[in-house]
C-alpha cells in the first residue's frame, strides 16, 4: 500500500530523534531547508574535490575520500555524527558527487553491501520509487538489480512503497535495502550523498536475510563469485574486511 514519508525540517529534528524515530528502525525520511554546501560563488569548490588524486570515477558518479572533503564542505550535522559511530564500516570513499541531465533514470534496485545512504539534492530535482524491504520486489539472483521493466509500477496490494520528490536544500536518508527508482526532472541534477554499512545485519524482514544468505552461498561457491562481476569482492564487503562480511554471513 502506499506509505508516507515525512519530510521534517533539519533545524527541527534532533540526532537523537533522528536515531529513534528513522535510523535504527531503517526507515526513510527526507530532512529539509539544509544550508548549501559552500559559500555563495564556491560552487566549484564540490567539482574540484571531486577530481583530487583520491578520487575515482565510476558508474556515473565520483568518488572522494573524505566524508567532509578535508574540511572544506560545510557538512550537515547530522552526517558529522553519524560518521562518529562506532557501529559502521568506513567506506575508503564515503562521499561521493552524482551529476546527471534531465530524464535520466536508474534501475529499480537497492544498494549493495547493506549501504545506508544520505543523499543531498544540491541542484535540479529528483523522483524517487522506494519500495520497502518488507515487501520486496524479485531481484535477479546473486545482484541488487530488480527483474522489473522501465515501466514498473508497484501495485499496491502486494507492496509498501512511496514516492518523494527532493529539491535543493533536502536530504533523504535512504535506509539500506530499500528498492530504489531515480527519475532526474532538472536540467542540471547535482547530489552529494555519504554511505555506510551497519557492523550488524538485520533479519528482521526478507531483503536483509536474503542477503545474509547471498553471502553465505558466495563464501560458499567461491568459484562461481569470480565469475559473477561484483564491484567490491567478499573480503572487502562494505569496506569492512573480512570481520564484516562474516557478521554478514555467518548471521
Amino acid at each position: 500500500m502506499p506509505i508516507e514519508i515525512p519530510s521534517i525540517r533539519a533545524d527541527d529534528l534532533s540526532i537523537e530523534a533522528f536515531l529513534s524515530s528513522f535510523y535504527l528502525p531503517e526507515q526513510p525520511v527526507v530532512l529539509t531547508d539544509l544550508e548549501p554546501p559552500c559559500a555563495a560563488g564556491q560552487e566549484d569548490l564540490i567539482w574540484a574535490l571531486a577530481h583530487e588524486d583520491n578520487s575515482e570515477w565510476r558508474n556515473g558518479h565520483i568518488a572522494a575520500g573524505s566524508f567532509d572533503g578535508e574540511g572544506r564542505l560545510r557538512v550537515p550535522a547530522l552526517v558529522a555524527a553519524m560518521f562518529r559511530r562506532k557501529d559502521i564500516a568506513h567506506k575508503s570513499k564515503p562521499l561521493k558527487l552524482w551529476m546527471q541531465p534531465r530524464g535520466h533514470r536508474s534501475l529499480l534496485h537497492y544498494d549493495g553491501n547493506s549501504l545506508h545512504c544520505l543523499n543531498w539534492q544540491i541542484a535540479g530535482r529528483k523522483h524517487w520509487l522506494l519500495i520497502s524491504p518488507r515487501t520486496p520486489v524479485r531481484m535477479m539472483p546473486f545482484t541488487w538489480v530488480a527483474m522489473a521493466t522501465e515501466k514498473f509500477t508497484p501495485d499496491p496490494a502486494r507492496y509498501d512503497f512511496c514516492e518523494v520528490h527532493t529539491q535543493p536544500g533536502d536530504m533523504l536518508f535512504l535506509p539500506r535495502y530499500w528498492a530504489h527508482r531515480v527519475t532526474c526532472e532538472g536540467d542540471r541534477n547535482i547530489n552529494l550523498n555519504w554511505v555506510w554499512t551497519p557492523a550488524a545485519p538485520n533479519l528482521s524482514h526478507p531483503v536483509g536475510r536474503r542477503e545474509c544468505a547471498t553471502l553465505k552461498l558466495r563464501s560458499w561457491l567461491r568459484k562461481l563469485d569470480r565469475l559473477v562481476r561484483y564491484r567490491v569482492g567478499l573480503k572487502n564487503y562494505g569496506d569492512g574486511g573480512e570481520a564484516l562480511f562474516r557478521s554478514y554471513a555467518e548471521a
